[in-house]
């Protein structure tokens, strides 16, 4: 089962809140032992933070995890995820075409008249985003908010950790820190995304930042997931993960069935929400092999990367919108590229092709 970042934060929470509050009785009852041996006065113990230190050390929380930063941006993620289930919870999981933009330029765009979905969203990336810092670690997805007011995009990057089903047996400091391994910056609506990835500062974990190739791959993918979320043929569905049960999605998906509700809640008890799956019926083809030998004084087989491009449409040509023009291969005819990427057409019926 797949859980979102928005997702596992609550269940995370849930552990942590009765982790805390069994730290804080064992706590308050080593307190009262010494009170009643009248080792030490009331005045005393109110003073000596030697107990609350000692706690800390036994959660794990370290030095590190009490830097300002990270209380700073998790207060970031917290405002990011208040606006996003005041905003209706919404989630795209964008893993299935998230590989084709890796191969998509989008510096020259202005986000100036690409409305949001909505106000705030979370965008799934997944590791087909090929987003990765290290083995471990790798930008799971991205807390997108307007700024009302600005004309500028919030938005918040998070990676793939903690893992909630190991929460309970980690140390609270180390669930901390993982959760608060996170960058937040903006997107400039009035200037091109070059502009921004160029003058925008980022703020957030350390070791995030310094892999800025990873930090700016990022933010050119969360572009292109916006544009690509308001094509007028984009593929979207909003469902329920497939591997979710399907007696209970049966329920919580009928209308007018009294078990309807309650389905919903387990499934939610469970992790499972409804989410905008994007690229679901999307006809997805990997091209691998050798690079073919080009005849002297021609390119060898390459791929051309794709981009976005502004075109007039409605009546009298009077309306824009911006158009995906995918990845191609170049010299096809000399073979297949070294690298093999994966090229998703555009959507069409089940069983067809374009």
């Amino acid at each position: 089962m797949r859980h979102y970042h928005p997702v596992r934060a609550e269940l995370v929470e849930r552990l942590e809140a009765v982790r805390r509050t069994h730290a804080k009785a064992e706590l308050q009852k080593q307190m009262l032992g010494l009170l009643t041996a009248k080792t030490i006065a009331v005045p005393d113990l109110a003073k000596d933070q030697t107990y609350k230190r000692q706690q800390l050390v036994n959660e794990g929380f370290d030095e590190e995890s009490q830097a300002e930063w990270r209380r700073i941006v998790l207060a970031d993620i917290r405002t990011s995820r208040d606006f996003f289930k005041e905003r209706g919870r919404n989630i795209f999981d964008m893993s299935l075409v998230a590989p084709m933009f890796i191969n998509v330029d989008v510096d020259d765009v202005i986000l100036e008249d690409t409305p949001l979905p909505f106000e705030a969203l979370y965008i799934h990336l997944g590791t087909g985003a090929e987003l990765s810092f290290n083995a471990e670690r790798f930008v799971e997805g991205v807390y997108v908010r307007d700024n009302a007011g600005s004309n500028c995009i919030h938005v918040t990057f998070v990676c793939n950790q903690p893992d909630f089903e190991n929460t309970d047996l980690l140390p609270l400091g180390l669930t901390y820190k993982r959760f608060t391994t996170a960058v937040t910056t903006h997107l400039l609506r009035d200037a091109p995304i070059s502009q921004s990835l160029a003058s925008v500062g980022y703020f957030g974990d350390p070791d995030m930042m310094s892999v800025r190739s990873v930090m700016t791959s990022a933010m050119r993918m969360t572009v292109n997931g916006l544009l690509y979320l308001n094509l007028p043929r984009a593929d979207i569905e909003f469902s329920y993960d497939r591997n979710a049960p399907g007696f209970l999605v049966k329920a919580a998906t009928r209308e007018n069935v009294p078990k309807g509700a309650k389905a919903r809640r387990k499934l939610e008890e469970d992790g499972y929400i409804q989410v905008n799956f994007v690229g679901r019926n999307t006809i997805p083809t990997h091209v691998a092999g050798d690079s073919g030998v080009a005849p002297s004084g021609t390119r060898a087989v390459h791929w051309r990367r794709g981009h976005w491009r502004r075109v007039a449409v409605g009546a009298g040509r009077s309306g824009r919108e911006w158009r995906l023009i995918e990845p191609t291969i170049v010299n096809k005819a000399l073979g297949s590229p070294s690298h093999g990427r994966v090229h998703i057409v555009r959507p069409s019926p089940a069983g067809q092709t374009d």
